[in-house]
């Protein structure tokens, strides 16, 4: 399989489009992420190793789930292969992990047979977790969670969320899982407009 085909099936996964082997990354919400990811959880990176797949290159990041938020459990380990340029060069966007580090994930499902995946929207989908000046545990995304709640209601996430946050990192689970009961988050937490209809926001679709 050639790079391009690999980011190509990689863009169905993961939300993205595609020039040449550069990567344009559309702005997503916190609805967006949850509905395209198979998993998601908060976890310790184990390892990250770069291997070579066919012609291709990767970081094949390991993770320990220390908490599930969908689709798996604490306990688990979690191993997904993340597309890179060449043996040395990172594609851009894609989230950088580091062994020892705490993380929250909206990871992608595979796109067919391929072995290759990644967060949904590359660094939208990752999220660094640490420790605020409060000692309160944050997670910040590769854009700074600065479209997480674009087009949504977020009172209405916040009331629907079915447990307290004592913590940022908290809130934004309890908000993804209130996000995943729904059927169509996008449209049930929809902002209002300024008349106060609610009209949902449309996200980017795999090209």
């Amino acid at each position: 399989m050639t790079l391009k085909k690999t980011l190509t099936a990689l863009a169905a996964a993961a939300g993205l489009c595609l020039t040449a082997y550069a990567t344009t990354v559309l702005p997503v919400n916190l609805a967006f992420l949850v509905e395209h990811a198979e998993k998601a959880f908060v976890g310790t990176v184990d390892s990250v190793e770069r291997v070579q797949i066919g012609n291709i290159w990767t970081d094949q990041v390991t993770v320990t789930v220390t908490e599930g938020v969908i689709g798996c459990s604490a306990g688990e380990s979690v191993t997904w292969n993340q597309v890179r340029n060449g043996e040395n060069i990172p594609l851009p966007s894609m989230p950088d992990f580091t062994a020892g580090g705490q993380y929250l994930v909206f990871l992608s499902a595979h796109s067919g047979d391929s072995p290759f995946t990644a967060p949904v929207a590359l660094d939208q989908g990752a999220f660094a977790v640490a420790e605020n000046e409060a000692g309160q545990q944050v997670a910040v995304n590769g854009t700074g969670n600065s479209t997480l709640y674009d087009g949504l209601n977020a009172d209405a996430i916040h009331a629907a969320a079915p447990a307290s946050a004592d913590s940022p990192l908290a809130g934004l689970i309890s908000d993804a899982r209130a996000l995943d009961a729904v059927a169509n988050p996008q449209q049930a937490f929809a902002a209002p407009s300024e008349d106060g209809v609610v009209t949902a926001t449309v996200q980017p679709s795999a090209p």
